[in-house]
């Protein structure tokens, strides 16, 4: 009877013990689900410098459009693609608490800083082309002299500070995406290991204390009659 209950004990521990490692292993493709979306949003991610060249080639279209038809034709895409870049940077931001890294961190910042000061610059170059193309006679030139000076200089110099800062973050997060998914797979591993270890040992122990003792033999002095 207490051999029965010291098994059922231990094929409990058992089960308890592989159901741990079972729910490990669903933990650990979780978290392989959370870093692809991880790896999908940095792609995305990978996706805005090429947004952004497009974004500076509209504004510089906009700088030579000879009527005002072609002008507001242009310009209509502007709100659209800027919405598309602010997006991405955003669900970045969102998924980046999966890593906690500091210099990820600080390269997105630094990022959207360069690249607000950048859409500073466009704003600029497109309030003297509304100008422009609300003025006459020599007021025209004049105003789409000072916006193809503002979009070719100061938007120049805007989007190399831009394209540097979107590289190191892209590098960094390449790494950081490697150095998650390397961590938590082998952390994963290594729990599941010591889960079905301490079952088997609590089992294991279980059995040897209780183990039914075997009845003593009778000495042969004890079965000679007096």
């Amino acid at each position: 009877m207490e051999y029965a209950r010291a098994l059922l004990v231990s094929m409990s521990v058992l089960a308890l013990g592989a159901g741990g490692a079972v729910a490990l292993e669903r933990l650990d493709q979780e978290l392989r689900i959370m870093h692809t979306e991880y790896t999908l949003v940095a792609t995305d991610l990978g996706h805005v410098l090429s947004d952004i060249i497009r974004y500076r080639n509209t504004m510089l279209r906009a700088t030579e459009a000879q009527t005002p038809k072609d002008y507001a034709r242009i310009i209509r895409s502007l709100p659209t693609q800027r919405r598309q870049i602010q997006q991405a940077l955003d669900r970045f931001a969102l998924v980046h608490n999966a890593s906690g890294n500091v210099a990820e961190l600080e390269e997105l910042k630094a990022v959207q800083n360069d690249l607000r000061r950048y859409f500073d610059v466009a704003d600029r170059t497109k309030t003297l082309l509304d100008r422009m193309w609300q003025s006459s006679g020599d007021e025209i030139e004049r105003h789409r002299t000072e916006a193809e000076r503002n979009a070719m200089i100061a938007g120049g110099q805007s989007i190399v500070e831009v394209t540097l800062s979107m590289e190191a973050l892209l590098g960094t997060v390449a790494k950081v995406g490697k150095q998650l998914k390397d961590r938590d797979s082998k952390k994963i591993r290594l729990t599941s290991l010591l889960v079905l270890l301490s079952a088997v040992s609590i089992a294991v122990g279980n059995l040897v204390r209780i183990r039914p003792s075997r009845p003593m033999r009778a000495s042969p002095e004890s079965s000679v009659p007096v």
